[in-house]
């Protein structure tokens, strides 16, 4: 078949290791996801970055792709843990270190290109754009501050820095902790909506390999966890519904039987709610999100509550580490954490409040029983949903960055299905609570009467 795919020069926010392109309108989104004009930079876990792209092309064999990660660790658990026993046998590592700099490179066969590609994306491994512009120039490895676990810990609340742990991605944090977590012959349970490569990671694992099968529940009701659960996991709140679980009564049920409790808190942050005060295990977040709030950084970090027992020796974090350039980044972003998260929960507020009284609005998705507020991310339907009526808004709504991710201190506009769903079928989509058209807007710290004059452009057209 002939490749029709067309690569694009994008607009990216953020800067050269921006994490976000500008998908303009709703056919720019669909001809991402058809493939017929691919940016050359985005989201850095589904598209290579330019300098990631450049060292994968020097290490291509003949009727081969070539796919960089972190390191020949990462890439040996993956390989050997996650992906199909299938998919396995036709894998090659090979290993480098340049200056210093260790990398691996997954060599597979072009047939197997497109699931390999979505397993590396899944478990967040793939090599740091900082990382690969560093090997490519030969420059020796930085070294960290050392600093970021303790300012990260001094933002989530029961913390201890000496059990937080720094991660190449959000992702990464997530699949580390589930894989050194979760024991074969035991399952794990799924609460709420969630984000997509988190619920792929769990629906992955027990079709593939020693684990009882995942268990997804739309809500929690109060009932017992089958005696066999090992890990429950949910997001406060959920994404993109922005359900708030009742977590104290998760955490007894879970460890009657006991399972450990690991929280995603990325879009609440330390902000808006705090776990471990309801007894959870476990929170992971993904750096990249609101604690950043620059799109200029990817990363994950996740954190032990100090009372739970050996939490040092179960995490296998070596391999999946944050790179110190990200470190550095990081912890310059977080100066201005609270006043900015303050002010894009200020401003939500406003916009959920306006979309809420809106005649062209269905119906508005807000987080109940947060902290401060109810965070900064808001989700709605579009009255009279349909492919026209979205085109109308969303090519028209003049918010400046249309695109995946979130948590940025400016707004972001994602059609969320589309974008992380596109294809699913209406009823799978149904069965998840989602609607194709679902917008999902994480409202910004930039002044909030601009923010609702944007969307006042796109929702006047309909």
């Amino acid at each position: 078949m002939e490749n029709t795919e067309l690569i694009i020069v994008p607009k990216v926010s953020g800067g050269v290791y921006g994490v976000s392109c500008i998908l303009h309108t709703l056919q720019d989104v669909i001809d991402y996801e058809e493939k017929r004009r691919v940016p050359e930079q985005g989201y850095p876990r589904f598209i290579p970055h330019p300098f990631v792209a450049k060292i994968q092309q020097q290490h291509k064999r003949p009727g081969f792709d070539a796919f960089a990660v972190q390191n020949q660790h990462a890439a040996n658990h993956v390989v050997n843990h996650f992906v199909s026993p299938a998919l396995a046998s036709t894998c090659q590592i090979e290993a480098f270190k340049r200056k210093g700099n260790s990398y691996a490179i997954l060599h597979v066969p072009v047939r197997y290109a497109q699931q390999l590609s979505e397993d590396i994306t899944n478990s967040g491994i793939v090599l740091n754009a900082r990382k690969a512009h560093r090997i490519l120039s030969q420059v020796p490895v930085p070294e960290p501050s050392g600093l970021l676990e303790t300012s990260l810990s001094q933002l989530e609340k029961g913390s201890n820095p000496a059990k937080t742990w720094c991660f190449n991605s959000g992702m990464a944090a997530i699949y580390c902790t589930v894989l050194s977590l979760l024991k074969p012959g035991k399952r794990a349970v799924v609460i709420g909506s969630c984000y997509t490569d988190s619920h792929k990671i769990f629906r992955k694992l027990s079709e593939r390999h020693a684990y009882e099968q995942t268990l997804f529940l739309e809500h929690f009701r109060n009932d017992a966890f089958p005696v066999d659960t090992g890990l429950v996991f949910l997001e406060i709140p959920t994404n993109p519904l922005l359900q708030v679980e009742d977590l104290r009564q998760i955490v007894t049920r879970a460890h009657a039987v006991g399972a450990e409790v690991l929280v995603d808190s990325t879009i609440a942050s330390p902000w808006h709610y705090s776990p471990f005060e309801f007894g959870a295990d476990w929170i992971v977040h993904s750096s990249t999100k609101s604690l950043s709030g620059k799109n200029n950084h990817l990363g994950g970090v996740l954190f032990a509550n100090p009372g739970s027992p050996n939490a040092e020796q179960k995490i296998q974090a070596e391999a999946f580490a944050m790179n110190p350039e990200e470190s550095s980044v990081l912890e310059h972003n977080l100066n201005d954490f609270p006043e900015r998260i303050a002010r894009m929960a200020e401003n939500a507020a406003v916009v959920t409040q306006f979309l809420q009284n809106h005649p062209q609005i269905a119906r508005v998705f807000s987080p109940q029983g947060l902290k401060n507020g109810n965070g900064h991310v808001v989700s709605f339907r579009l009255k009279n949903e349909s492919e026209q009526r979205a085109t109308a808004f969303y090519d028209h709504c003049t918010i400046t960055i249309k695109g995946p991710s979130m948590g940025f201190e400016k707004s972001m506009l994602m059609p969320y299905a589309l974008i992380t769903r596109y294809f699913d079928s209406d009823s799978t989509l149904e069965s998840l609570g989602l609607s194709r058209y679902l917008m999902r807007l994480s409202v910004g710290a930039e002044n909030v009467k601009n923010t609702l004059a944007h969307l006042v452009d796109g929702l006047n057209k309909l």
